[in-house]
């Protein structure tokens, strides 16, 4: 899909899975980053071993696999100066949501029209209209993931996983393959700002629409359950989420009546048919959701939840999702040599499959590991082929 198309990733920690998905489908990403390691690149865990620690942690090995490594003295503007005769050779260009000084100076110029080459820019913000640090759980807070996450009676939940990095980097990966579509098709060179709140209230657009206050006056939160989907246990003692999808209600009482039997008037008649109605009547549903689960397997409930249009889904754990056997059974996970780690890993490949060439997961870069292809040879000596294909051709002003 992105082929002919190379990427300069300048992103830190909370944005690297961005880039990663764009190599993920093709593109020639490459990484400049601090030649002393970066933060992504010792967080912890590590593998343990003889290879240097800058090699051996889990989040560059997941993060930046498929991508090469460009390591430089990130705090001199020289460096930048160096980069900047590079532009040429790429599509676009990945900024940080937390640059440092030299990189910071550089960007701005870039943002006001100074680079030597126009060049799409995809930036990053924690809030628009505030320059502030961000944590993932400021991030989620302020995204309004956490009012609505968890039960009315216990503090809220922050969920786990760093949910709103995960969030930032998909909307700079599709924020990216717009700028590289628009000008595939002919477009002005673009740039557009990636917003980490805004990327966070993604999540919570099915559970906190604005309708909710002009159908109901209210303002959703966890205190005030506002849907059937809640947590509940199968009869092998699996958890997983439940909901109904409102215009599949009486698929759901068909399957009630199928598996427990329905007294005349339980869950139908004219009441039941009201969607409002079936709200504020939240609390008689859910027995029959538990008895439902109660009499089922995980697996029976899944696959006739999905049968039926329901959102029946296990909440797996991380073991269960390594061993899923869906997921192994469509090669989604692949092992890959390392050789500075003298070992092989099992990395996921890209979820998404092609008509073409089925993608494969690849390693991530050592260190530096392509300084020579980059900083030691002329920009010039750079073909348009090389850089980018019909992308940069078009960049360049080619029919």
């Amino acid at each position: 899909m992105l082929n002919d198309t190379r990427i300069l990733d300048l992103t830190d920690e909370p944005l690297a899975l961005g880039a990663r998905m764009l190599a993920d489908i093709g593109a020639d990403v490459v990484r400049v980053e601090d030649a002393r390691g970066d933060q992504l690149r010792m967080r912890e865990p590590a593998i343990a071993g003889e290879a240097p620690r800058a090699e051996r942690g889990w989040a560059h090995l997941l993060y930046n696999a498929g991508k090469r490594s460009v390591a430089v003295n990130v705090d001199a503007p020289e460096t930048w100066t160096r980069i900047e005769s590079l532009l040429p050779q790429f599509d676009a260009v990945l900024a940080p949501l937390e640059p440092a000084d030299a990189l910071a100076d550089w960007l701005v110029r870039g943002r006001n029209g100074e680079w030597s080459a126009e060049i799409p820019i995809v930036d990053a913000v924690f809030r628009r209209g505030i320059d502030e640090p961000m944590t993932d759980i400021t991030a989620m807070a302020a995204g309004g993931h956490v009012v609505l996450n968890g039960h009315p009676e216990d503090p809220p939940v922050w969920p786990a996983g760093n949910l709103s990095h995960k969030q930032g980097s998909i909307a700079m990966a599709e924020a990216t393959m717009a700028l590289i579509m628009q000008r595939r098709r002919g477009g002005e060179v673009g740039r557009i700002t990636v917003g980490i709140q805004e990327a966070v209230t993604f999540t919570t657009l099915q559970t906190a629409s604005g309708n909710w206050w002009t159908w109901h006056g209210t303002s959703p939160s966890r205190h005030i359950p506002i849907g059937s989907g809640v947590t509940f246990q199968s009869r092998d003692g699996h958890w997983l989420s439940f909901t109904i999808h409102p215009p599949h209600w009486y698929r759901f009482v068909n399957w009630v009546d199928d598996v427990l039997g329905l007294e005349e008037g339980e869950l139908r008649g004219e009441t039941w048919d009201d969607e409002f109605w079936r709200e504020q009547h939240q609390p008689e549903i859910v027995p029959w959701i538990d008895r439902l689960c109660k009499a089922l397997t995980v697996t029976e409930l899944h696959d006739k939840g999905q049968e039926l249009g329901l959102l029946v889904l296990p909440i797996n754990t991380v073991e269960e999702v390594a061993n899923d056997p869906h997921l192994i059974a469509r090669g989604y996970y692949q092992s890959v040599d390392h050789p500075r780690l003298a070992t092989s890993l099992i990395l996921p490949r890209s979820p998404i499959r092609t008509r073409g060439e089925q993608p494969r997961a690849k390693r991530a870069p050592t260190l530096g590991e392509h300084n020579d292809e980059f900083l030691t040879i002329p920009a010039s000596a750079f073909s348009p082929r090389e850089a980018g294909g019909d992308v940069a051709e078009r960049q360049r002003g080619a029919p």
